[in-house]
């Protein structure tokens, strides 16, 4: 199976909990750290190269940029908390470069503290102090569980975050992947090479797809006309935005604004 890059995910970049009851996703990657859990029925997760069945009281965990696919048995309760690298301090230090010899956690005390602090973290906006240091616990829990390994074929996640925190602060002005690199101090070829690498995706075109994500967010006041949220979301012409729009939504900008995506 070929990983593709969360790009949504990568986009929200936010604490996440779902829980769910039958089925599962894409294989993909992100840079978030993604814990997979069974709590009733039987599920499965691919690591990179590795699956595994898994049962009620069971985990999985994705490091950053590790690609994974988790799925629920029909009539199963499973769940997955998403964590980004913002909120995991020493955690990210420790496994940094690293990979989990084994990512999977079937201890019963180490299960049970897992759902303890999600059942605290509960619904949220904003996670508070207290989600925090939730959040801590469990990374903690998961530092003494797991034993990791150096991974000479690592993705540099500094860099990796670094690049789209760059582009998601400066969309809206004219970037290249010359102006990227000069600022970021790499040879353009390399660092074009090293995103398309790792993302699946050209930097070229991770740049449009947030300068679309951005025009959807605008369009949906209807009070903004489809020139103002081309120019606000930082595309240089109409006819590249609709050209790029049509490209990658197989509709006009106003077409989709009509289907109510």
């Amino acid at each position: 199976m070929k990983a593709e890059f969360g790009v949504r995910r990568e986009l929200e970049d936010r604490l996440f909990l779902d829980r769910w009851e039958s089925g599962g996703g894409t294989f993909h990657f992100h840079s978030q750290i993604e814990i997979f859990f069974v709590d009733q029925g039987e599920g499965g997760a691919w690591i990179n190269d590795r699956y595994r069945p898994m049962k009620a009281g069971e985990m999985a965990v994705a490091l950053s940029y590790d690609a994974h696919r988790f799925y629920a048995e029909e009539g199963s309760k499973v769940g997955c908390l998403i964590v980004p690298l913002r909120m995991c301090g020493d955690f990210l230090s420790e496994t940094k470069k690293k990979s989990a010899i084994d990512p999977f956690v079937t201890d019963p005390a180490a299960f049970r503290a897992f759902r303890s602090c999600v059942d605290a973290i509960g619904n949220y906006e904003e996670p508070d102090l207290k989600t925090k240091g939730l959040i801590y616990v469990i990374l903690g829990m998961l530092s003494e569980c797991l034993e990791f390994q150096d991974r000479s074929d690592a993705v540099d996640a500094d860099l990796s975050s670094r690049l789209l925190f760059y582009i998601n602060e400066n969309f809206r002005e004219e970037l290249s992947l010359a102006s990227i690199a000069s600022v970021f101090g790499y040879n353009a070829d390399y660092l074009s090479r090293y995103f398309k690498s790792f993302f699946h995706v050209s930097l070229s075109r991770y740049i449009t797809l947030v300068r679309l994500r951005e025009a959807i967010l605008l369009m949906q006041n209807k009070n903004n006309s489809i020139a103002f949220c081309a120019f606000e979301s930082g595309f240089s012409s109409l006819r590249t935005f609709y050209r790029s729009f049509r490209q990658e939504f197989g509709c006009s900008p106003k077409e989709y604004s009509e289907t109510d995506v």
